[in-house]
């Protein structure tokens, strides 16, 4: 991965996939978790999110 790319993750430039997540939780050998920002929510001010078929 080019350092641009890592450092867009750390300045909050791009989102990053789960696939490189994946990717960078494996080589630092840490949890997935380690990588993002858990804020909890309150189950009244969860959307609920249907899924159709298509």
């Amino acid at each position: 991965m080019p350092p641009s790319q890592v450092s867009d993750w750390a300045n909050d430039v791009k989102k990053m996939s789960l696939a490189n997540a994946k990717t960078v939780a494996h080589a630092l050998q840490i949890p997935i978790d380690d990588l993002y920002e858990w804020i909890p929510v309150k189950p009244s001010e969860r959307k609920r999110v249907r899924h159709r078929k298509e």
